[in-house]
C-alpha cells in the first residue's frame, strides 16, 4: 500500500487539472493547460525522480523534517532537487487549501474579489497557519515516503481521482442534462463506469491507504528508528558531522540498507531485497546477518539511544572478579574460561538495572563484557565510578575496544555458514586445531585466527560466540577494526544470496520479541530489577545466600515470597497475545471489569511467525499467571489479553543436553 500511494503520488500533476479548469474562464484553453501541467510534471518529477534515485537509491526517504544521509554527496544531491519539488507542492497545497478557507470565510462580502486590508491580511494569516501546520506534520512523521503516502491518501486521493470523477460526471450532466449516460449511449456508459471506478479508487486510498500509512508511521516510531519529534539536530545537513558510522556503513549502502539516523548513528533498517516481514521469515528459515556493533565514542559526548548497537569492553586484573561481583549477580569466580552469562549491572542500594550485559570469562583474571550502546555514557560513568570505589582500583585494567566491529549470525544455518567461512579462510583456533564449531555450545565463545582473504592485513584473531537475540541459533562475532567489512562481505560472498541475507534493525525488533528478549530503555530500566524483570536466574544460586552485590537487601527480599519473610515482587514482567489490534509500547493493561489498572506494555508488534499480536508488559503481582485475561487498551479501545508465557516462539539454542545438531 505504501508503496502503491508513492507510486500514485509521482503522477500529482493530475491534481492541478481540477484546478485549472476551475479557473478557466475559456473552456477551449484546456489543451493549452494539459499540456503545460503535463510537461512541469514530467520535469519536476519524473526527471528529478529519476537524477535522485540514480545516485541515492531510496536513502532520500528518511526525516523528520526533509530527511537524514549519511554521505555528503547524497546529501547535496538529495536536497538541491528535492527542495524544489517539496516548495512546488507546499505552495500548491497550501494555496488549495487557503482558498478552500479564504472562500468559504468570505463568501458573500467584498474581501472575496476586492482589495481590501482585512482581506489581504486573512489571507497571509491563513498561509501562515497552513504552513505552520505544515512544519509539524513533516516534523511528526518519521519518513519522508510515509509523508508522500499520507499526502497521496488523503490529497491525491480527493483532487486526484475523487474530484476528478465527480467533475465528469457534474459537467456531462450540465451539457447533455439528467439521464446523460443514457442518451449518450455506450459512449456515455463507459465514460460514467470509468469514472466509477476512479472514485472507488480514490475512496480506496482515502480509507485503507490512510489506515496502512498511519499505521506505517506508528510501526517505525515503535521499532525505535527514529527519536521524538521536533528532533531536527540528527536529522538536518548539519548533522552529517554528528552523525557516526558503524565500520560496516559503507556495506550497508552497497546492497541497499535504507539508513536511518539512530541514536547518533546511521544504522539499516531494512534493504532494498527483503521487506521487515520477508527479513524476519527469512532469519527463522535458514540465516541473517545483523551489525551490532558501532564506534564506541568517548564518555563525555552524549548521543542519543540507538538500538541492536553494543559496546565491548575488556576487564582485567587480580581485582576484576570481585568488581564484577559487586556490581552484577552473578557468580562470574565460578565462570569456566570461555564461557558467557547473561546478568545485569545494578544501581546500589536500589538494585535497579543499570544496564543488561554479557559476561565472558577469558581467563583467569581477564572478562569481556557486551554492554548496550543506548546506555554507553551511563555505563561507561558507572564502570569508572565503581572501580574509584573498589577497595583496589589499581588492580584493576579497563579496556573499551574502540572501533571493533561485532556481527551476529542468526539462524538455522548459522553454524554452516560460519563452519564453511572458517575453513575456507583456513582458521585455526589458539591450539593450532581446525575450526569445530559443533563443539561450541550456545554461552561459550571461541578464538581463531583468521587470514584476510584479500590479503591486506595480516591474520588476526576473532572472536565467536554461540548464542543471540533472536531465539535462533547463532553467532555472534567480535572482529578487529581493520578486519570488519572484509570479513563480513566474505561472509556473504562464500555463503550465497540463498542462505544468507543481512537483516535490519526491523527484523530484529520482531524477532526478540518473539523470543522474550527484554530491550533496554523500554522492558528494563533504572527502577526495574532483576526479580520484577523476570530475571532472577541471573541472580546465581550462591549469591542468594552470601549477597554482596548492589541492592542485594532489595533484590533477596523479593526473591523470597511474603509467607517465607520476604516481599515478593509489587509487579512482573509477563507476555500477553492481544487481540484485534497490536498494542503498543506505552497501553495500559486493565483488569478485565476495565476499573482497575494493573500494569502497562513495554513492547508489542504483530508476531510475523504466529500471525498474531504480541506484546510485554509490566502486571501487579497476582496477576501474571499463564492464562489471566485481561483487557489492553488499543487507540481508547479496550482489546481482550491473555498472559502468555515466554517465549512467544520457542527458543532453538544449540545446547550440549539437547543431543543434536541445529540445522
Amino acid at each position: 500500500m505504501n508503496a502503491f500511494l508513492n507510486i500514485s503520488y509521482t503522477f500529482i500533476g493530475q491534481i492541478t487539472l481540477p484546478s485549472f479548469i476551475a479557473e478557466m474562464k475559456e473552456p477551449k484553453d484546456f489543451g493549452k493547460a494539459l499540456w503545460t501541467v503535463t510537461i512541469a510534471e514530467v520535469i519536476v518529477f519524473s526527471l528529478v525522480g529519476a537524477v535522485v534515485y540514480n545516485y541515492t537509491g531510496s536513502q532520500y526517504n528518511t526525516s523528520p523534517a526533509f530527511g537524514s544521509l549519511g554521505n555528503e554527496l547524497h546529501l547535496k544531491v538529495s536536497f538541491s532537487f528535492m527542495i524544489p519539488t517539496l516548495i512546488f507542492l507546499g505552495v500548491l497545497y497550501a494555496s488549495v487549501s487557503a482558498r478552500f478557507i479564504f472562500f468559504r470565510i468570505f463568501e458573500g462580502t467584498r474581501h472575496k474579489g476586492n482589495h481590501t486590508l482585512v482581506g489581504w491580511a486573512s489571507w497571509a494569516g491563513i498561509l501562515a497557519i497552513t504552513w505552520i501546520v505544515a512544519f509539524i506534520i513533516a516534523e511528526v512523521i518519521p519518513f519522508f515516503s510515509d509523508l508522500l503516502s499520507l499526502m497521496s491518501s488523503l490529497f491525491d486521493s480527493f483532487f486526484g481521482f475523487i474530484f476528478w470523477g465527480t467533475a465528469y460526471m457534474r459537467m456531462r450532466k450540465a451539457d447533455y442534462g439528467p439521464g446523460w449516460v443514457t442518451k449518450r449511449g455506450i459512449r456515455g456508459l463507459i465514460g460514467f463506469s470509468f469514472n466509477v471506478f476512479i472514485i472507488l479508487i480514490g475512496l480506496y486510498m482515502l480509507t485503507a491507504g490512510t489506515y496502512a500509512t498511519v499505521q506505517s508511521i506508528i510501526d517505525n516510531y515503535h521499532a525505535g528508528v527514529v527519536g521524538g519529534v521536533f528532533t531536527c539536530k540528527s536529522s538536518a545537513l548539519a548533522a552529517e558531522s554528528t552523525i557516526k558510522h558503524t565500520g560496516l556503513y559503507d556495506l550497508h549502502i552497497k546492497h541497499g540498507g535504507k539508513m536511518v539516523p539512530f541514536g547518533g548513528f546511521s544504522m539499516p533498517v531494512q534493504y532494498a531485497d527483503l521487506g521487515v516481514g520477508e527479513s524476519h521469515d527469512w532469519t527463522r528459515e535458514k540465516a541473517s546477518l545483523f551489525d551490532v556493533g558501532h564506534i564506541v565514542s568517548k564518555a563525555t559526548e552524549r548521543i542519543a539511544e540507538p538500538l541492536s548497537t553494543r559496546v565491548q569492553h575488556r576487564l582485567s586484573g587480580p581485582a576484576a572478579s570481585l568488581l564484577l561481583e559487586k556490581m552484577t549477580p552473578s557468580s562470574v569466580t565460578a565462570l569456566p574460561n570461555y564461557h558467557s552469562t547473561l546478568s545485569c549491572l545494578l544501581h546500589p542500594s536500589t538494585g535497579g538495572i543499570v544496564d543488561d550485559t554479557v559476561i565472558t570469562r577469558l581467563g583467569p583474571d581477564t572478562f569481556y563484557l557486551v554492554t548496550n550502546a543506548a546506555c554507553r555514557e551511563k555505563d561507561l560513568a558507572y564502570i569508572e565510578e565503581q572501580i574509584a570505589a573498589s577497595d583496589h582500583p589499581s588492580h584493576i585494567d579497563w579496556q573499551v575496544l574502540d572501533g571493533w566491529g561485532l556481527i551476529a549470525l542468526q539462524g538455522p544455518l548459522s553454524e554452516e555458514i560460519l563452519q564453511n567461512a572458517l575453513q575456507a579462510l583456513k582458521a585455526t583456533d589458539l591450539e593450532g586445531s581446525e575450526v569445530a564449531l559443533q563443539k561450541v555450545y550456545f554461552g561459550q565463545c571461541k578464538h581463531y585466527i583468521v587470514n584476510d582473504p584479500s590479503s591486506s592485513v595480516d591474520a588476526a584473531p576473532i572472536m565467536v560466540s554461540r548464542g543471540g537475540y533472536t531465539g535462533e541459533d547463532g553467532f555472534e562475532i567480535s572482529i578487529p577494526p581493520s578486519w570488519t567489512p572484509t570479513f563480513t562481505q566474505f561472509l556473504l560472498d562464500n555463503a550465497g544470496p540463498d542462505k544468507l541475507r543481512l537483516a535490519g534493525l526491523g527484523a530484529r525488533d520482531s524477532l526478540r520479541l518473539e523470543a522474550g528478549m527484554c530491550l533496554y530503555g523500554h522492558d528494563l530500566n533504572d527502577d526495574t530489577t532483576p526479580v520484577e524483570a523476570g530475571l532472577s536466574w541471573v541472580v546465581h544460586k550462591d549469591r542468594r545466600t552470601g549477597g554482596g552485590f548492589h541492592g542485594d537487601g532489595v533484590i533477596l527480599r523479593q526473591l523470597r515470597p511474603v509467607k517465607e519473610g520476604g516481599t515478593g515482587p509489587s509487579r512482573r514482567r509477563v507476555g500477553l497475545v492481544v487481540e484485534g489490534a497490536p498494542a503498543r509500547e506505552g497501553a495500559k493493561i486493565m483488569a478485565t471489569d476495565g476499573e482497575e489498572e494493573i500494569g502497562h506494555v513495554t513492547s508489542g508488534c504483530p508476531s510475523p511467525t504466529l500471525g498474531k499480536n504480541i506484546a510485554m508488559g509490566y502486571v501487579k503481582n497476582g496477576m501474571h499467571k499463564a492464562g489471566t485475561e485481561v483487557s489492553v487498551l488499543v487507540r481508547g479501545k479496550k482489546r481482550k489479553g491473555v498472559v502468555t508465557k515466554m517465549p512467544f516462539v520457542a527458543s532453538k539454542y544449540w545446547k550440549q543436553a539437547a543431543g543434536t545438531s541445529p540445522g
